[in-house]
């Protein structure tokens, strides 16, 4: 599906005014169910940014909810973490790994590897953002282990620990890329 999508929508833009494109998704969510039919939006995979203010103005709409113990509230505090959680994994493949291998792209991006560094803290904290949002995502938990459910400001909250981590490591690029590109070339020969 996604491998289509991609492949229609490269071929699209290659061909320019020929190949006039609509895009138009149809989704299934908790809260709305199956066959909502967006045009001209992006599939959820659409980059980074776009699901980062998507989820910002979801955890806004919320702000307005008191009762937190809602079959509604509940599904849509769950497609939150869904979606936040799948949003991590997009950080990891389009923000620390650069690209570099991508789902649903043929081609591997080893030029990319020159603004890539992976440090303890950064799987630090992608393991338990991961871990939160895993646990109030939909995956089952022993009836002893009930979370109550998020308010909206955590929500928020958990949202900014991934919109801070795709900041933090934005900035460090720059500061590898120097270093990686320092290394292509030859050590300068001192004269004696």
């Amino acid at each position: 599906g996604l491998v289509f999508f991609n492949e229609v929508v490269s071929e699209a833009a290659r061909a320019g005014d020929a190949a006039p494109l609509i895009k138009s998704v149809v989704a299934k969510t908790q809260s709305e169910g199956f066959g909502v039919i967006r045009e001209n939006s992006e599939p959820w995979v659409a980059d980074l940014n776009a699901r980062i203010g998507s989820l910002q103005k979801r955890a806004k709409d919320l702000k307005s909810v008191t009762d937190f113990d809602t079959d509604e509230y509940r599904r849509q505090a769950k497609d939150f973490y869904s979606d936040l959680r799948e949003s991590w994994e997009r950080a990891v493949e389009e923000v620390l790994f650069r690209k570099t291998v991508q789902r649903f792209v043929p081609d591997v991006k080893t030029q990319s590897l020159k603004e890539v560094t992976v440090t303890d803290e950064d799987y630090r904290t992608i393991y338990f953002a991961m871990k939160r949002a895993s646990e109030r995502s939909g995956h089952d938990m022993s009836a002893g282990r009930d979370l109550p459910q998020p308010s909206p400001d955590e929500m928020a909250a958990d949202l900014k620990a991934l919109d801070d981590f795709r900041i933090e490591i934005d900035k460090r690029k720059k500061a590898t890329s120097a270093a990686r590109s320092a290394l292509e070339n030859p050590v300068g020969a001192k004269l004696i």
